[in-house]
């Protein structure tokens, strides 16, 4: 009986070894699948960090403070999400990387996951002046009408596209075309800091035609 009983222990200790093992490299394997994703958004050129949850006293300003010691911000933009979460976008990838590399860090009294963005589609993190911009982070309730209406007050402005889910529902972004680049360059200098409702509009130069922006919709 003891012979067994001692057996069965060791056998018992050697799965448990192996269970924490299996545990230990799947850890592992968890944090690779993270790096290797960083890595490939790098490559695609991805100079903004997204930052959760934030706390309700959390500006842009804040934020604009903490990620400058990594490098150049250009643009902060909190979504009013439960929970609450903003994008940083850097001047260069190499400061977004040396900002995801903090991996967390304590903001307001919370503890954030910093991490790289995925790219949204029509927007890249430094697109060169087209004729097109991109509006993110407009509100939900934002209507066609309000966009046109405020658009053309710019000297070229031709069309806007609202983008929305397949059930309808705006996403909360939208590309608003010009006739010359020159007239896209001076309504995106203009729009710079738009506040609409208590959003800070992010505003950056689309790479998505107007065609694209149409058949994506």
């Amino acid at each position: 009986m003891l012979p067994g009983g001692g057996a069965g222990k060791g056998h018992a200790g050697r799965g448990a070894q192996s269970g924490r093992g299996s545990g230990h490299a799947g850890g592992k394997r968890h944090a690779g699948k993270q790096n290797a994703k960083n890595g490939a958004r790098l490559k695609q050129g991805s100079a903004t960090i997204k930052v959760q949850p934030l706390g309700v006293d959390v500006t842009d300003e804040a934020l604009t403070a903490i990620f400058g010691q990594y490098g150049e911000v250009q643009s902060v933009a909190i979504k009013q999400g439960c929970p609450r979460y903003g994008y940083v976008n850097f001047s260069t990838t190499e400061a977004a990387q040396a900002a995801a590399g903090s991996g967390k860090l304590q903001i307001a009294g919370t503890l954030c996951t910093v991490g790289l963005s995925k790219r949204r589609k029509g927007q890249t993190a430094e697109a060169p002046p087209s004729n097109g911009i991109g509006l993110f982070n407009l509100p939900y309730s934002t209507m066609h009408d309000e966009l046109v209406n405020m658009l053309s007050q710019y000297a070229g402005f031709q069309t806007v596209k609202m983008v929305h889910k397949k059930t309808g529902e705006f996403r909360g972004y939208a590309f608003a075309y010009f006739n010359t680049v020159e007239h896209a360059v001076a309504a995106k200098e203009m729009l710079t800091g738009l506040l609409m409702g208590d959003q800070q509009v992010d505003v950056k130069f689309s790479d998505q035609s107007a065609e694209e922006a149409i058949k994506d919709g």
